[in-house]
């Protein structure tokens, strides 16, 4: 039981992320941890099929957003998951992206800010993040929102996890990695 739930020092304020995410396809996850007994921390690693990897996708890191909604009757609340980032630029392969894996089932890995620090995971493999997106070319510049959501609520909120993260090498991991940071 909690005794205390205090904030530490800068709790309140944005935090540093990193300007990628990584996108771990629902049906390339062969094994997904157990929580412990609280249902935060996340115990051992994903483990995926083989010569799958997760999709390393740049996210501008100001632009990246996750958070969740609580509904349901009095007796029967649950959490709906949301993430989104801009992905910068109108290049090919980020529109080839979108095209493939709209409404596609993921889990996401935000990375922690520095090396030993846990990053988050959002979704679960009953409920996963499903992908939509959304494209403004202005004065401004040229940006495509990436949007992960769960459709329906459940127990869950975030996950913590400290787990290795694979290197992208299969199909999807490998062909579609987006990486635009040369020109920006």
């Amino acid at each position: 039981s909690f005794l205390k739930l205090d904030r530490r020092k800068g709790s309140g304020a944005p935090s540093i992320r990193s300007r990628h995410a990584f996108l771990y396809l629902k049906n390339e996850i062969k094994k997904f941890p157990s929580t412990d007994e609280r249902g935060v921390r996340l115990n051992g690693e994903i483990e995926m099929l083989p010569f799958c990897s997760p999709i390393k996708v740049y996210l501008t890191n100001s632009s990246q957003e996750y958070s969740y909604d609580t509904s349901g009757n009095d007796d029967e609340k649950t959490f709906r998951v949301k993430f989104s980032g801009t992905h910068p630029g109108t290049e090919l392969e980020a529109m080839e992206f979108v095209k493939f894996f709209l409404e596609q089932e993921f889990i996401i890995y935000i990375p922690g800010c520095e090396k030993d620090e846990p990053g988050k995971i959002l979704g679960q493999m009953c409920n996963p993040m499903i992908f939509t997106s959304s494209h403004k070319a202005s004065r401004e510049g040229d940006k495509f929102t990436f949007t992960f959501e769960q459709r329906i609520g459940s127990e869950y909120v975030y996950f913590s996890y400290g787990g290795k993260i694979p290197e992208p090498d299969c199909a999807g991991g490998g062909f579609f990695f987006i990486d635009l940071t040369k020109n920006y």
